[in-house]
């Protein structure tokens, strides 16, 4: 039982630290967890861990489970307790504890608000808050670091974003499967951890592949943010309207072309009406001619002459 009350605690600091670090904004962390050497504070809040982790919800039973946000939903593995209620965490849920257990395998979801971008960048950063808040937690946790981290998808096809870390509590080797994934308005870290031979020994892998199924399960209310999501899509739309503009120029650049061909063929004076009255200026212009001429031809014999007899 000390062994689940840890774990718990462990969860809860993971709720402060997101707040601390600015990881998160607005991080939903209710209680603080104890220290050790606090004398009544570690008391009193023992005793309400322990009430709670004494109290389940319910059992699952296969059957989907929506956190308060409403955002996120889960299946828990059939038969597990499940903890919708818990003042530290968005949910928690525990295999039933039976006589001869080492560890009561947990699955734990931590809520922060705020999207998180699932690539690298965001997994290195997690790398280093998670060794150093876990680490920090409580004084029985012993060598807490990260093993690796990779990419993966969920079961709906998003990305996720998981840890496997590796401590020893209260003498005993543990291990942690954390799986951070996000929606446009809150991100998720679910943390599985049970003894580290149930991580390692291929015998044993049925634990491991039980929480999986159930951490991989997730749903979110909306899709992952891409950290360059506005980029591509002003892209898109530059690119569009780029392609858009040499089509139109391409057009009428050809156009141009066939109507240069066609004058230069004699074939463009096919559709002038050659009877169509003149415009008035040039049929002023004409008429101005034919006038001059006429009255050149009448002009008297003495007043015209071919300039023979002229002196100067």
């Amino acid at each position: 039982m000390r062994k689940i009350i840890l774990l718990v605690l462990l969860a809860a600091s993971a709720v402060r630290w997101s707040e601390q670090s600015g990881l998160a904004q607005g991080v939903e962390a209710k209680s603080e967890a104890p220290r050790a050497g606090e004398p009544e504070g570690a008391s009193a809040q023992g005793a309400t861990v322990d009430a709670l982790v004494d109290k389940a919800d319910f059992v699952a039973e296969g059957s989907r489970v929506t956190v308060k946000e409403g955002d996120f939903s889960l299946a828990p593995p059939r038969g597990w307790e499940v903890y919708a209620h818990n003042p530290s965490l968005t949910l928690l849920m525990q295999v039933p504890h039976q006589p001869g257990m080492k560890y009561q395998r947990t699955i734990q979801v931590a809520s922060f608000s705020g999207p998180r971008y699932i690539d690298e960048v965001t997994a290195k950063e997690y790398e280093e808050v998670i060794v150093r808040k876990f680490s920090a937690a409580t004084a029985s946790v012993e060598g807490y670091r990260i093993r690796n981290h990779m990419s993966i998808e969920m079961a709906d096809g998003r990305d996720g974003l998981l840890f496997y870390t590796e401590f020893m509590l209260d003498g005993v080797n543990l291990m942690q499967a954390h799986i951070l994934v996000s929606s446009k308005d809150r991100h998720y870290l679910m943390t599985y951890t049970d003894v580290a031979e149930h991580f390692e020994s291929d015998s044993a892998n049925r634990f491991l592949t039980e929480a999986w199924d159930a951490m991989i399960s997730v749903q979110l209310g909306s899709r992952t943010p891409s950290r360059f999501q506005a980029a591509i899509f002003l892209g898109i739309g530059i690119g569009g309207l780029l392609i858009a503009s040499l089509v139109f120029l391409g057009l009428r650049r050809w156009r141009s072309g066939r109507q240069y061909r066609d004058y230069a063929d004699g074939n463009g004076l096919n559709d002038v009406d050659l009877h169509t009255q003149a415009p008035r200026s040039a049929k002023t212009s004409i008429q101005r001619d034919e006038s001059d001429e006429a009255t050149a031809e009448g002009l008297p014999d003495d007043k015209f002459d071919s300039g023979d007899d002229v002196a100067i």
